[in-house]
């Protein structure tokens, strides 16, 4: 089995890449109720609905950050005020995850004025941009005129370092 990350649709030339071999499998983020059935995995963490939904708003289904947050939780007691709090500095617990996802997002110049084009004015993107932006698990949308950040914390992130 071979797998990868969303990232590697940012690849320039995606003949020279060995992730092109198979086939795709589209995952979808969690949703709320899966989140919640994930939480109850680990020991609930998440104490009520409403650390549910603070966590929920702040990633959305991202099963990676969700998984993240949650085993923090776990392993450090960390409330979801902390893990909240925690995101939004630079020396954070997201801070490894946003910085590759930034660096490579820097690499495409033009994916990059994208994503700041649409912060500053909310312009639709080339419908290729807004593809590989999707792709890369950077925003979420069914079309450019739908396009938006895949979750807040992306959004807080982005709109403070580009």
């Amino acid at each position: 089995m071979l797998s990868y990350a969303t990232d590697a649709y940012l690849i320039e030339n995606l003949n020279q890449s060995p992730f092109n071999v198979g086939f795709p499998v589209v995952l979808t983020d969690f949703t709320i109720d899966q989140v919640a059935e994930l939480n109850r995995r680990y020991d609930e963490p998440l104490r009520d609905d409403q650390d549910l939904s603070a966590l929920y708003s702040l990633v959305g289904g991202h099963p990676y950050l969700v998984r993240q947050c949650l085993l923090e939780m776990s392993l450090r007691h960390w409330s979801i005020s902390a893990i909240v709090a925690n995101g939004n500095v630079d020396r954070g617990l997201f801070r490894p995850h946003l910085e590759r996802m930034r660096l490579t997002l820097l690499r495409f110049p033009e994916l990059t004025e994208a994503v700041r084009s649409w912060i500053r004015s909310g312009d639709c993107p080339d419908p290729h941009h807004f593809v590989r932006l999707c792709a890369a698990g950077v925003m979420a949308g069914d079309s450019p005129t739908t396009m938006h950040f895949r979750c807040r914390l992306y959004e807080q992130y982005l709109k403070r370092v580009l």
